[in-house]
């Protein structure tokens, strides 16, 4: 699979919290981030293909924003 990626992951050194938008719950962290997109481990399985609407905690204000609302897509399944 790593050879079908298209940009560089890199590490996140902070926690990223992400939570639903709508529920307000907590879904996970983000642990990498590309251009193309991010790995998120999730509190529990999310469904493939589905598309979120998301809250991006930040872990400092960036342009006085202590979050960012994003929308992002599952592309893949669960790692067990």
């Amino acid at each position: 699979m790593a050879k079908e990626r298209n940009h560089t992951r890199r590490r996140t050194s902070d926690y990223y919290l992400v939570y639903h938008f709508e529920s307000r719950r907590m879904i996970g962290r983000i642990v990498n981030i590309s251009m193309g997109g991010f790995m998120l481990v999730a509190t529990e399985p999310l469904p493939v293909h589905r598309v979120f609407k998301l809250k991006l905690v930040l872990p400092v204000k960036l342009l006085d924003k202590e979050s960012v609302v994003l929308t992002a897509r599952v592309a893949l399944e669960q790692v067990q």
